[in-house]
């Protein structure tokens, strides 16, 4: 899993958070969703890194 944040990953982890949640605070669970679609997406990042 690619641990390396790059301009990718950054697009990525932006559409991500926009397709859990467009507008507001997001939520823990919501984190976990989003750090669940990162690593499905071959990241290795963890729910606290993607915050």
């Amino acid at each position: 899993m690619n641990k390396n944040w790059n301009d990718r990953a950054d697009k990525d982890l932006f559409f991500t958070i926009l397709n859990v949640k467009n507008i507001g605070v997001i939520s823990g669970s919501e984190w976990i969703t989003i750090g669940n679609t990162m690593r499905a997406m071959g990241y290795g990042f963890t729910n606290e890194g993607c915050r």
